[in-house]
């Protein structure tokens, strides 16, 4: 019974780790893709662009 809860905390553990990390992640690329659009604020648009 002691091994079935250890288990379940550290599957737990481990899915909230995952969690965690997927939103650290997410915030990131995010934050790079804002960082980039923002690169293109205010230039005129290009002339040849059809």
């Amino acid at each position: 019974m002691t091994v079935l809860i250890v288990f379940m905390v550290l599957a737990g553990g481990g899915l909230i780790g995952l969690y965690l990390r997927d939103a650290v992640t997410s915030r990131r690329i995010s934050n790079e893709g804002n960082e980039f659009l923002e690169t293109f604020e205010g230039t005129p648009p290009d002339p040849h662009d059809d």
